[in-house]
Order: C-alpha cells, then sequence, then structure tokens
C-alpha cells in the first residue's frame, strides 16, 4: 500500500501525478497481475476539497493520458471525491424571499 500526500496538503490532484508514473510501469504490470489474479484491489483515490469558488486551483481535476495508461495497467479503479465547502445559496441569491435575516440573532 503506497499513500502520497500533496505537499503542504493543498497541491492539486494532477501534482501527484509525476509521483505515480515515477513507480514506472513495471510496478504497474505487477500490480496489473495481482489485480487480475485475485490476490489485490488496485485503485488511485483523490480527495478534493473545494471551498474558494472564485480560486482556479479549486477547480476541475486533469489526469494525462499518461497516468490513465499507467492506471489501465495496473488494473486500477479511479475513485475521486470532491467536498465542497461553500454556502452557494448565499452567493445566488437563493434564500427565502420572505426571509429576514434581521431575525436570524434571535
Amino acid at each position: 500500500m503506497r499513500h502520497v500526500w500533496a505537499v503542504g496538503g493543498s497541491g492539486r490532484p494532477e501534482d501527484l501525478e509525476p509521483v505515480v508514473l515515477g513507480w514506472e510501469m513495471e510496478f504497474a504490470a505487477a500490480l496489473g497481475r495481482l489485480a487480475g489474479s485475485g490476490a489485490a484491489d488496485v485503485s488511485l483515490v483523490v480527495v478534493q476539497e473545494l471551498s474558494d469558488p472564485e480560486d482556479p486551483r479549486q477547480k476541475g481535476i486533469f489526469l494525462g493520458s499518461a497516468l490513465l495508461a499507467w492506471l489501465a495497467e495496473a488494473g486500477a479503479s479511479l475513485d475521486i471525491d470532491q467536498y465542497v465547502y461553500h454556502d452557494c445559496d448565499d452567493q445566488r441569491g437563493d434564500r427565502d424571499p420572505g426571509h429576514d435575516p434581521s431575525s436570524d440573532d434571535l
């Protein structure tokens, strides 16, 4: 089992691509044989937390063709979890039109 974290915990998911590719195709092939035999499950799990919709570093995920080829060779599944921590209703003005904000503190 290998875990890779973005430096400082705030990197982009694609910042991990060179790390995975550094494991080389030979390792991917070995994982693929294990996965194919049922002896192991291989997966890439990306967890992205989004808190600022205006920050371009928090928009989207790009996975290059070399990484996808590596994952295919490894027989890996891909799991992407995105957590959005933002109150979109306030930004869009979707609050209840009859809502009186002055009563929020009561």
